[in-house]
């Protein structure tokens, strides 16, 4: 029978759960041990993301990442965490980072969505709305 990556994942996490943390670390090295041992050794790269997505499922949760110039959104986080939990019906983790490269607005990502509110996009989609009523 061969495990598939999601499988281990699954059984990581049930292991995990009574594990004191010098266990953790030695149950992941021996569930990496286990994809090169097996042939799976492409999937050591993927792991992390699935172990993760398989935490907030059983959690009822999902991760959110909120850039903006500061890093610090201040209320406006707190309303857009309360926002998005109350839309998706799950627990909201939200990590605010900062990027010196946006001048102002916010890039919200979760999951496999990605909102681009910042102000360089909003520029990028004005100057493609006026290329596009330029005669060719």
């Amino acid at each position: 029978m061969k495990m598939h990556v999601r499988d281990l994942a699954r059984a990581v996490l049930d292991l995990a759960e009574k594990a004191s943390p010098a266990e953790k670390e030695a149950l992941l090295e021996a569930a990496l041990r286990y994809l090169v041992a097996h042939g799976l050794a492409a999937e050591i790269n993927i792991f992390p993301r699935i172990l993760e997505d398989e935490w907030h499922r059983r959690e009822n949760s999902v991760s959110a990442l909120l850039a903006t110039p500061s890093g610090h959104a201040g209320a406006h986080a707190e309303t857009l965490s309360a926002t998005l939990s109350k839309l998706l019906n799950k627990r909201v983790g939200l990590t605010e980072e900062k990027d010196p490269d946006l001048l102002g607005g916010a890039r919200l990502s979760y999951g496999d969505e990605r909102f681009d509110r910042s102000i360089r996009s909003a520029l990028d989609r004005f100057e493609e709305h006026v290329r596009s009523l330029s005669p060719a």
